[in-house]
């Protein structure tokens, strides 16, 4: 989605959201930043919000944070129009985003050949896709990261991915999305979230998980790489 400054924006912002959420994450920010002279666009990352729900491993599709770079890359030069390399002659371009999309928005700005970024703005970035992470976290001692940590991970990953325990995924899969979690999780996330989390909210998280596809996009994600750490990139 598109909200363009008349006359000359100052930037150009590409606005990239977080795990279970969409570009209406931002829909109090993109009238603001329109008002304060930019041109603004929000995506949807491929699995979540209006995008589609492709099956991994259809067509080599991998949910990673490297697949959402190239993602965001692509969407820059092809509907933003802007390319890598010399800055020269173009719009400043910033990205901005929240938890996932913030590690997406790093990691893309770290390749030495991706889209050219003038500035970065991370918004709670996260450590990594999924839980995984911890495996990579220097401060927890090895010998808990090997016999507690990764048989506990790997379990995790057996009851996500293997067909003889995919009914109990499934209800954990809605449990997770239930309308009375989403806003308790909601409220953990927000500052102040009895102002900010409403029924609206709500809604933009839990009408994509009806969406076809949505249950494996979410195993895939959950039992996938959790990517670089923010310190890496």
């Amino acid at each position: 989605r598109r909200r363009q400054q008349q006359g000359s924006p100052k930037a150009t912002v590409v606005l990239v959201h977080g795990f279970g959420a969409s570009y209406g994450q931002f829909r109090d920010n993109i009238p603001a930043l329109v008002e304060g002279g930019y041109d603004v666009y929000g995506l949807d990352l491929l699995g979540f919000g209006e995008s589609a729900k492709a099956p991994p491993g259809e067509g080599g599709l991998v949910y990673s944070i490297d697949t959402w770079s190239d993602l965001v890359s692509d969407f820059c030069r092809d509907i933003v129009g802007r390319k890598g390399g010399s800055q020269q002659q173009q719009q400043p371009l910033i990205l901005v985003g929240n938890s996932i999309g913030s590690l997406v928005c790093a990691n893309l700005a770290s390749r030495p050949s991706g889209t050219a970024a003038d500035a970065l703005v991370l918004l709670n970035c996260a450590g990594g896709m999924n839980s995984k992470l911890l495996l990579n976290e220097p401060d927890i001692p090895p010998l808990l990261r090997t016999l507690v940590l990764r048989p506990l991970l790997f379990f995790f990953d057996l009851l996500l991915t293997s067909p003889l325990t995919q009914r109990w995924a499934q209800g954990f899969f809605d449990d997770f999305r239930s309308r009375e979690n989403v806003e308790k999780v909601l409220r953990q996330v927000y500052v102040n979230g009895a102002a900010r989390v409403d029924g609206a909210l709500v809604s933009q998280i839990l009408e994509p998980a009806e969406d076809p596809g949505a249950f494996r996009v979410f195993c895939a994600i959950l039992s996938g790489d959790p990517g670089p750490h923010p310190t890496a990139v």
